[in-house]
């Protein structure tokens, strides 16, 4: 799949190091709403991405608990 992020081209990852997630945020996007947390970069605190934790459509609840993490920030 196609993943965008704020920068730019994304992609989705089961899991993640070196990071810290923020308080949790609802996010709107085209296939619907989704309850995430911000997901930063452990040393500098610099945003990478979000965890998706709770999708409002039923055909998106196989994202609940992966990452989106911007490529040209890792």
């Amino acid at each position: 799949q196609d993943f965008r992020g704020d920068t730019g081209r994304a992609a989705l990852f089961t899991e993640a190091e070196n990071i810290s997630l923020a308080k949790m945020s609802v996010m709107l996007m085209h296939t619907g709403a989704y309850r995430v947390q911000n997901t930063l970069c452990a040393a500098c605190g610099e945003s990478l991405g979000w965890k998706f934790v709770r999708a409002s459509e039923k055909t998106e609840k196989w994202k609940e608990g992966y990452f989106i993490l911007e490529l040209n920030l890792l």
